[in-house]
């Protein structure tokens, strides 16, 4: 059955791990008397669409830069065993990056209101990390930071 191999591509037992950060905030939020359960449930909701995606994108980046082959060790991914397309892994991929984007932005939204001073160094934070990182990925005297280990 198709929906088994989509529940084990999402590797759930990633989401214990996934979820203790947040579960801890929650915790300390209730210790201060300050806990809000709709911020802690789409805290939640967010941190699992982003896992999975983040494990659906491993998945199919894997897949397409040849790192999952007959000869790699370890459990086989889905769409290496063939269990699911290329195809039908991006458009979970996507699928995901879409209800993160949503869930994300509505965690802001509710957490910060009409504070458009607050959200814009949220987004001012994003894109600065993002420009960071990029740059760093893309700089080949760079490169030995990720080969460490």
């Amino acid at each position: 059955m198709k929906m088994k191999v989509w529940i084990k591509a999402f590797r759930l037992r990633t989401l214990p791990l996934a979820l203790a950060c947040i579960s801890m905030a929650g915790f300390l939020a209730a210790a201060e008397h300050s806990f809000n359960g709709i911020l802690f449930s789409l805290c939640c909701l967010t941190t699992i669409f982003l896992q999975v995606l983040s494990n659906l994108a491993n998945d199919y980046g894997d897949s397409q830069h040849g790192a999952d082959h007959a000869g790699r060790k370890g459990p086989q991914r889905a769409v290496q065993s063939g269990a699911i397309s290329s195809t039908e892994m991006r458009n979970a991929v996507i699928l995901f990056a879409g209800l993160s984007l949503i869930s994300g932005i509505s965690l802001l939204w509710i957490s910060f209101g009409a504070d458009w001073q607050a959200l814009g160094s949220v987004l001012w934070f994003g894109i600065v990390e993002h420009w960071c990182r990029d740059w760093l990925y893309n700089r080949q005297e760079a490169l030995w930071l990720y080969r460490i280990g």
